[in-house]
């Protein structure tokens, strides 16, 4: 399964997130062992971040995914395709 890497965010407390896009609701499950570009991904996925189109439209299939290793941050680059792997 497929998604574009919209925002790569890091936050204080030195996680690491990933918020990706899909043009529709994709249907997958996490695991321990999920990964994103063989890169392991906690369990843990938001799928419902509060976030608007310019227009003011709730913006339906934004995840937000966050990596295991902060180190592998710069392996993702905005408007990158990225795999899930469950």
């Amino acid at each position: 399964m497929k998604f574009e890497i919209e925002t790569v965010w890091e936050s204080s407390q030195g996680k690491v997130y990933l918020f990706c896009k899909k043009s529709s609701r994709p249907n997958f499950t996490m695991t321990d062992n999920s990964k994103l570009n063989g890169i392991e991904i906690d369990k843990y996925v938001n799928d419902q971040p509060r976030a608007f189109d310019k227009d003011g439209n709730y913006r339906k299939y934004l995840f937000v995914f966050s990596l295991k290793d902060k180190n592998h941050k710069d392996k993702f680059i905005v408007g990158e395709i990225v795999t899930f792997e469950p």
